[in-house]
């Protein structure tokens, strides 16, 4: 069986699945809501509810503008996305565990690695797409709520910040699969991934928050009320080392593990 073949399995096997469709919803539904707050927040005669929301919104250094209200995109990938994701390859590298299909999935004509790379080719494929898409639905919505600050260079600027919090939360797929396998149970997916967000927000405003992969993350979105402005090379370097360790030890586990 050719990986292309393999890839199409895997592919055909997410889609038919109601996972696939009800995390991407919510994924896509999220500038749906966020316009919702700011159309009560922007209306006159607003509660004090209200006006302590917007209170919060001000202190994560949301503005009802186009900047601002991309930085609501782009928190909303590096917090919401963070575990979808999670939630997701646990799903996708958990399912045949659940549903004892293991040893069926190892035993066929195919080596073990191109397994994991199939598994991890279809995540990783889905989150680009449902990331673009609830981008997609964020613009849209935006440009009817007609909020100032709009033009090329800030969409651009918006875009590309939300392009960078995507990829390093696709990063994180290798290690959470590692755990979902390692456990036999996607529910170790779910802590990991509250674990990796929470984790991140509260050692990014520390200073060890450089040394901690993907707490700069955390940092670049401002989830912590402190937004750096770019994420330091060294930073990015510990996200790729521990991401390529995470698949090192991934493929080492799968080739070596017991399937009774």
């Amino acid at each position: 069986m050719r990986f292309a073949e393999l890839l199409s399995i895997e592919g055909r096997k997410f889609l038919a699945s109601r996972v696939a469709w009800s995390v991407t919803a919510v994924l896509a539904a999220m500038p749906l809501l966020a316009a919702l707050g700011i159309v009560s927040i922007m209306s006159p005669g607003g509660s004090e509810r209200l006006r302590l929301v917007a209170l919060k919104m001000a202190v994560l250094g949301i503005t009802i503008d186009w900047p601002g209200y991309l930085m609501m995109l782009m928190q909303t990938t590096a917090t919401l996305g963070v575990l979808v994701h999670a939630i997701t390859v646990g799903f996708v590298f958990g399912r045949e565990y659940a549903e004892g299909m293991v040893p069926v999935l190892f035993t066929l004509p195919v080596p073990r690695h191109a397994v994991v790379g199939a598994k991890l080719a279809v995540v990783t494929l889905w989150f680009a797409l449902a990331i673009t898409a609830m981008i997609g639905v964020g613009l849209a919505v935006g440009t009817r709520l007609d909020l100032p600050g709009l033009s090329d260079a800030v969409i651009a600027d918006g875009l590309r910040d939300n392009a960078i919090v995507a990829v390093l939360t696709a990063l994180q797929a290798p290690v959470i699969a590692l755990a979902t396998t390692a456990s036999r149970s996607s529910l170790v997916s779910v802590g990991l991934g509250i674990a990796l967000l929470y984790g991140s927000v509260a050692v990014g405003a520390t200073p060890f928050g450089p040394y901690l992969p993907w707490a700069a993350v955390a940092q670049f979105a401002g989830i912590d009320g402190i937004r750096l402005p770019e994420i330091a090379p060294g930073s990015l370097a510990m996200c790729v080392a521990f991401s390529g360790g995470g698949l090192a030890a991934l493929l080492a586990h799968v080739r070596l593990a017991d399937v009774a």
